[in-house]
């Protein structure tokens, strides 16, 4: 499966870092501290056993690549998580002030992943809203029901229609 953010909480964007994640316009370039912390998150993953790849900068943002077959599900894979999730965000600069500005960006991030959250359960995905807490946000990685071919089929509609790519 393909993902565009490298926060991988059950595989979605830390809010820290939607810089980092999202596809800035072609002629920007890509967010250094998203890159330091997706490679360390890889590397924890593959410390845990699991076949993590690196990230790989597309179109102006970090693409992470989710393992074929990886049940996100597993007990083993949500503690590799939880603690690789912890190697990631310590990895990210934390400012220390709040920039208004970078808080509307975010809330309009969080609108756009919340209506892309609306079309894949419009195209019939079982597809709960993303959660977000301070820190980091958490959604599905993947299909619930391990139907690949219609949640491929909905995410690149939804893709479309939101301009959001999948967390």
């Amino acid at each position: 499966m393909r993902l565009t953010c490298p926060g991988l909480g059950l595989l979605a964007a830390l809010l820290l870092s939607a810089g980092a994640c999202s596809h800035p316009p072609a002629d920007t370039q890509p967010d250094e501290d998203g890159e330091t912390a997706a490679l360390a998150h890889a590397q924890c993953m593959r410390e845990h056993g699991f076949d993590w790849p690196d990230p790989v900068l597309e179109d102006g943002g970090w693409d992470i690549r989710f393992p074929d077959g990886l049940d996100p599900d597993t007990p083993t894979y949500r503690e590799a998580e939880v603690e690789c999730q912890e190697v990631f965000e310590s990895a990210v600069p934390r400012d220390e002030g709040e920039d208004p500005e970078d808080r509307a960006l975010l809330e309009q991030e969080m609108e756009r992943m919340l209506a892309f959250a609306a079309c894949m359960r419009d195209q019939g995905v079982d597809f709960p809203d993303p959660v977000f807490e301070e820190g980091g946000i958490s959604g599905p990685a993947g299909p619930l029901d391990g139907d690949w071919d219609a949640f491929e089929a909905a995410r690149a509609i939804c893709e479309e229609q939101t301009g959001e790519p999948m967390p």
